[in-house]
Order: C-alpha cells, then structure tokens, then sequence
C-alpha cells in the first residue's frame, strides 16, 4: 500500500498455483457454500483472462512492465476508431474482451497504483470499496478479480482484512470497554477465544493453570507457526477515549495504558485471515494463537511454557503497539519483580516502644541503601519500588512491612548481579533494626533472543503495507496530547524504519521467556504520537481512537501475511529454527519460576 519495497504476490506464485488461486478469491469474498468449486470451474476463464492482459512468466509475475501513461494520470484513455473497437475473428470471448480492457487501462495508470487498479474494477463493471473490488458473485467477474489480484500482488488476507475492519474494530473498542486487569480477563479471553472457535480453531483453555489463557490451534502438520495475543489492561489508567487531557472514565480503575486490546485483537484477526488462506490454497501447516494473560506482570507467557504450551511450535510472531514503525530487534529490557518483606515485633509506641521492633524502619533502612546503590549501578539499568505495606496505625510499632522492587537492565546476568547486592541491602537493614528480612522473587523476564530471519519476513510485509495512514484529524490529536504530556508536538509516525539492529525499547514483556524456547520476531506498529510512552492514560486514550485502530489493522495485515509466509515458506521456518539454535547453543532453558510455583496478582 504505502511501503518501498516492489509489490509482491503471494496468492499465485506460479502457474499450478493459479486453481487455487481463483478459488481462494471466492472463498474469501463469497458467502456462497460452492464459491471454491466455482472457483475451480472458472479456472480457465481466469488463466486466459490473466495471460491476455499480463503476459506471465513460470513464476506467475509479468514479463511486461506497464507503458508510461501518455498523458496525466487520471485522463481517460484516447477514444478509438470504430473499426479499432470491432474484435478480430476469433476473439470474441469474454476473457478477451476483459483482458483488452486491463491493457487499456493499464497504458494509463502509474506503475503499482492502487487508482488505476479501482479503475480498472469499474471498467469491468465492479464498484470498488476501500481496499479492494466489490465482489460480484459471477464466476465470470471473479475469474477477472482474480486475475486483478494477481497482477497486483495483493495477498489475499490483506482483501480479508479491509472487508472485516469494522468488525475487528469492534472486538477492540469491547475489549477496551472490558479493562480487565491481570488474570481477570475473563470476558476479553472468553471473548477472543469464542471468535476463534467460530471460525474453526480448536480452542485449549485454562492453560498452566489460567483460567484467562487459551492456545487457539487450526490445520495440521508443519510448519507450526504461533501469533501471541494479550489482552490485560492496567491498574488506575481508566480514560476517556479521543481526549486529550486526563479525564478518567472512572476514578482509579483499570485501562488500556499499554494497548493490549489493539494487540490482542490484531494477533487474532491476523490468524483469522492466515487461516482462510490456508484453507483456500490447501496449504500444509498449522497455525496456534496463544493467548496469553497478565503480560504486565510478567507471569502469563513463562505459565504456559511451563504447561509445555510452546512445545511443538516451531516460530511465533509477536508485536507491540508503539510510536514507530519497525521491527524490534531484541532491545527489550531484562527484568526482575521481587518483594521484599520485614518482620519485627509489635508494642505500644508511646507506653512502650523499646519492646518493639520496627519493620518500617528496617524497609526504611533498606530503602536508603538502595537509593544509594543507584549511583553505582550500569546507565542502562532501572530500579523501581512501591511500598506495599508500612503497618496500620502510627500508635503501634509495625511487626510487618513489604515493598515490591523491580530491577531491570540490558540482560538478565546483570539484573541478577543487582539483586544479589540487593539482597545484601535487605539483610543488612534487618540485621541494624533486628528484625527478619525475606527476599521473594515475584516474575522473571529474560531480554529477547533476537531471530534475524524471522525480523526481516515481518519487515518486508511492513515494507510493503506502509504506515499507518493517519489523516489530518488524528495529527491534529497527536499534537494535542504531546502538548499535554510535554513532549515536542510531531504528531505522528508516517515512515517505516529500515531493518537493523537496536530497535526496540526499554520496556520488558514476558516475550523474552518465549523467544528462548522458539525462535521469536516483534513488530512494532505507530498507534500513539511519537516521543509517549505507554503505562500512561494517554495510551488508553488512543487505544479507542480511530488512530489506534489504525495501527492496529496495520499490525493485522503485516502479521496475516508473514504467517502465510511462513506457511509457504519452509525455507525460512528452517533458518530462523537455525539461527535460533546457534543463539542458544549451550544455554538450555531454565524457567525463572520454581515448579510449584502457582499464578497470583502481586
């Protein structure tokens, strides 16, 4: 649509491929139950038409490039002679008239533009709708449609998707309205897992022990290609959507400030749209949605890979709603959640308080030596805390205090470094106070094995997809919330970011537990203004606004195609398992949980 990189067709790669092909159009865009074997029937109507007008190579593309317009485009074609117009002897067919028509049009259109391609529907007597032709049910229509798509390049799931955005849209504006936190995304799960199961996944749920987890599987045999989906909001981030200033929907509750509903309904969609064109073109291979809670606090992915959800998969596909374009190279942050807990010894504060000891002053204590170790800790690494629990009333000496710390850094060896000083830290202010230290860890994250094979599929989908298309009014909003927040007023991203390495963020996500234990790539699609962050109502605010939902029918359509990639792409399924396999020779998988260890909100 608006990316760089030369069209591409994925739906009829060579000859043979052409009966499905033409079935796979009328399986998509047809209600009818027999649109695949008229779709079959019409075989030859579509292979004339198709070669009449785009003469084709053994690869299915064309071996002739369009003449350049002749004059400015838009201008109707020069009127002809009667006796021009009269057919030869011998080519009064149908698909030859049509196949004179593409010609025609083609001689006066830019390479690759998508006008002259709505012009050539409506010269075959086909309105055109947003994103591709309206669909006749006339097999003959659908022979030329067909050979239109192929000219064109346009995947089959992209044509999917453009006919179901309103629908898609739709399942993200409910789940916004659901804002369900951590392991209570019971109607969001239930939601998107019963979508599936209507469209003929078999559905797995209360996976590891989660009520609000789910793997969604459909087809069978290899390759097995995964999408992960998330759908918990956050604590305290309720907004209304489309402002931009602070105004919650109500007071302290739970929003999408990390854009889960846009994630989890375009991973969803995407494996939708993958899974028609695999029934259509007959293609081997299954496709797993993954549906996986609580990702804001890092439990749901590394539950389930120990449950063995990811055992037989042999790639997943993530992505991220974000400020830019492009794909994540693995620069996601390693992170650690601990708690870290005080016992002392209640008394009387004022009748007798040497009795006591004081659990707030040993988390006091603690807290202080952890402010101090900040100046002595690498620049890439962060340390977070919220005091839990300080005691009751001031009047008596606290017997128990809790404070949760997050550490994170660029890999998981460092963070493991600052949690033992940071253990040092915790003893030594129990051992000033008297009191009892305990060290807990909550939820452990690795950063990202990056798979450079699977990133540039992605990327060369993105490439040709383009940006998000925002108009006028969703800059106009973007500035608004930057000026807002207090970020520099450049609206939005209109540009795909070229693959290379350092893309990413210093976020973490449970991803990072996934991507060692199969080979993993990230996306990250614009669906907020640049220079935010999410965590932050304004993301809540635009995950239910129309540039929110733009990013993420972007998100749909480069994942849907990247599965079909995959699916047909053995190739690549087997030098991104390679590519995995050197990343992580000698470093078998170990899970950061104990194996007892049970799913709970911290």
């Amino acid at each position: 649509m608006g990316g760089s990189a030369a069209p591409r067709c994925h739906r009829l790669p060579a000859a043979p491929a052409t009966h499905v092909g033409a079935g796979t159009v009328l399986a998509l865009r047809s209600r009818s139950p027999g649109a695949a074997a008229r779709g079959s029937r019409i075989l030859a109507t579509a292979r004339h038409t198709l070669e009449l007008a785009v003469p084709l190579g053994r690869d299915g593309r064309s071996r002739r490039a369009p003449a350049p317009p002749t004059r400015p485009f838009g201008g109707n074609p020069p009127r002809r002679r009667r006796s021009d117009r009269t057919p030869p002897p011998g080519d009064r067919s149908r698909s030859a008239r049509r196949a004179r028509t593409l010609r025609d049009t083609a001689r006066h259109r830019a390479p690759g533009d998508g006008a002259g391609r709505d012009r050539v529907t409506r010269r075959l007597g086909i309105g055109a709708l947003p994103g591709g032709p309206r669909i006749l049910y006339s097999a003959g229509m659908t022979a030329a449609i067909a050979a239109l798509l192929v000219a064109a390049g346009t995947p089959a799931t992209d044509a999917y998707l453009d006919q179901t955005r309103t629908r898609w849209e739709q399942v993200a504006r409910q789940i916004w309205e659901f804002s369900e936190p951590a392991l209570q995304e019971t109607k969001s799960a239930g939601m998107m897992a019963d979508l599936l199961e209507k469209e003929d996944f078999k559905i797995a749920r209360n996976v590891g022990g989660m009520p609000t987890a789910f793997v969604a599987t459909a087809g069978s045999g290899s390759p097995v290609v995964g999408i992960l989906a998330e759908y918990d909001a956050l604590p305290g981030l309720s907004q209304q959507a489309g402002e931009a200033k602070k105004d919650p929907r109500t007071p302290d509750a739970p929003g999408h400030g990390c854009g889960h509903n846009l994630l989890g309904t375009s991973a969803v969609a995407a494996a939708v749209a993958a899974n028609q064109a695999r029934i259509s073109q007959k293609l081997p291979g299954t496709i797993k949605v993954f549906g996986t809670p609580a990702e804001e606090i890092l439990i749901g992915k590394t539950f389930m890979i120990m449950a063995g959800a990811f055992k037989d998969t042999d790639v997943v596909l993530s992505w991220h709603p974000d400020d830019k374009n492009q794909i994540s190279n693995g620069t996601r942050l390693a992170l650690t959640a601990t708690e870290v807990e005080f016992f002392g010894k209640t008394a009387h504060a004022a009748a007798s308080p040497w009795l006591g000891r004081s659990a707030l002053d040993a988390l006091e204590l603690f807290e202080h030596g952890m402010s101090l170790m900040r100046e002595h800790i690498q620049p890439t690494a962060r340390i977070h805390r919220v005091i839990k629990d300080g005691g009751k009333v001031a009047n008596v000496i606290p017997d128990y205090s809790k404070v949760q710390v997050w550490l994170r850094d660029k890999n998981i060896a460092s963070v493991e470094e600052m949690i033992g000083r940071m253990r040092k830290a915790a003893d030594g202010a129990a051992l000033g106070t008297e009191t009892r230290a305990k060290v807990s860890v909550l939820a452990s994250v690795r950063d990202p094995v990056s798979n450079a094979v699977l990133g540039k599929v992605m990327q060369t989908e993105l490439d040709r997809v383009g940006p998000p298309r925002f108009d006028d009014k969703d800059q106009t909003f973007a500035k608004a919330l930057q000026k807002e927040i207090g970020v520099p007023q450049a609206g939005l991203a209109t540009e795909v970011i070229p693959f290379g390495p350092g893309h990413g963020s210093t976020a973490s996500s449970d991803i990072g537990e996934v991507s060692a234990v199969v080979p993993l790539a990230e996306l990250n699609v614009a669906a907020r203004p640049l220079g935010t962050a999410s965590h932050h109502w304004s993301q809540t605010s635009c995950a239910a606004h129309p540039l929110g939902f733009k990013g993420m029918h972007v998100a749909a359509k480069v994942l849907g195609a990247s599965l079909v990639d995959l699916l047909t792409g053995p190739q690549a399924v087997a030098q991104a398992k390679q590519e995995f396999a050197r990343s992580t020779q000698g470093k078998p998988y170990v899970s950061p949980l104990a194996a007892d260890a049970k799913p709970q909100v911290f």
